[in-house]
């Protein structure tokens, strides 16, 4: 996740500290079974300024790779006896297009569950005539086709190279037929605030991270002994890492959502996939693979590492993280809808 989405969100969360309001009682579903304990909703009395909401696009954040390492060491007194290394870095050969299949139909899951709930639902068709709009900039030249891109990561910010360091690399799609709306460090929901202003709308606009693998990392030590051990357990699993929002008023007042930490990877056990051997792979996987190295520099390669391929069953990722996505959208269009045009 690049570092402006995590300042923006701060500073559109800032004064949803210490709000609780209706949706605090909100009854869950399958998935998000304790929607307050699972989401932190920010401040949703500022939708009470319109019944009308406008949802111009989705963003889907689909995983393509991830590495982590875990290091133990032993020792007494100051000194070190011995140290254990281990890391484990995986590639998918997920589909780039799945991505932005799925930044199509979340968005529009989310607009029909926000419908349903008897909002007022624009997007940017609405919208797209008015001055305003037309003052938007956008991105250009996505190097896999409109709407789809890879998201640039420095190897030096992420750590890459030491030793119990983590990464995750992902595709990023808007839904099809959009291009990525250019913002800076407050984020979309502020690059759109003429649009908002001028329309007198609400806006709402989320960021989904579908994860497609896992990582489990142990490393053990003993005081005054002198073995140590390390170990890094992966494999293929869809789960919805996270999902982000941002969200305005007419007035321009706005604030931010996202997970609680007990509701980080919510996933169902569907894998998605399975892992086949670096050294015996279809020539996908490998590209896959060799991909992953290239985005890492070729970083981060420690003592007692693997780096393997998970060949996507792109269908069984798509359709569970559907899933995953539609249960978010029905939490949040019931717990928007308490305070629709109030």
């Amino acid at each position: 996740m690049r570092i402006t989405h995590f300042l923006s969100v701060a500073l559109l969360a800032t004064t949803s500290i210490v709000w609780a309001g209706p949706e605090k009682d909100l009854s869950g579903n399958a998935i998000f079974d304790q929607p307050n304990k699972q989401i932190d909703f920010g401040k949703l009395k500022y939708f009470k300024k319109s019944d009308t909401i406008l949802v111009p696009f989705v963003e889907v954040k689909l995983q393509n790779w991830g590495t982590q390492g875990v290091v133990a060491e032993t020792g007494g007194f100051g000194s070190k006896t011995q140290t254990a290394q281990a890391r484990s870095t995986l590639a998918s050969s997920v589909d780039p297009k799945i991505a932005q299949d799925l930044a199509t139909k979340i968005h529009k899951d989310l607009i029909e569950s926000m419908r349903a709930e008897g909002w007022n639902v624009i997007t940017f068709d609405d919208v797209k005539d008015t001055k305003a709009y037309q003052k938007l900039k956008w991105e250009k030249d996505e190097e896999l086709g409109q709407g789809i891109k890879i998201e640039k990561k420095d190897g030096k910010f992420m750590g890459v190279g030491m030793a119990d360091s983590s990464g995750n690399g992902f595709i990023i799609a808007v839904p099809e037929g959009q291009q990525f709306l250019k913002y800076g460090i407050t984020g979309p929901a502020w690059a759109m605030r003429k649009v908002v202003k001028a329309e007198k709308v609400n806006l709402f606009i989320p960021t989904y991270t579908i994860n497609t693998m896992y990582f489990a990392a142990e490393g053990k030590k003993s005081l005054f002994g002198d073995r140590a051990s390390a170990e890094v357990s992966s494999g293929p699993l869809v789960s919805l890492g996270n999902v982000t929002a941002y969200y305005l008023n007419p007035k321009l007042a706005g604030s931010g959502m996202a997970f609680k930490e007990k509701a980080y990877g919510k996933n169902t056990g569907v894998a998605g996939g399975k892992l086949v051997s670096a050294k015996d792979t279809s020539p996908k996987a490998a590209n896959a693979l060799g991909a992953v190295f290239r985005a890492v520099g070729g970083a981060g390669i420690q003592k007692n590492s693997s780096e393997r391929v998970i060949e996507s069953n792109d269908a069984e990722v798509e359709a569970e993280a559907l899933k995953l996505a539609g249960a978010y959208n029905d939490v949040i269009a019931r717990a928007s809808a308490l305070y629709k045009g109030k």
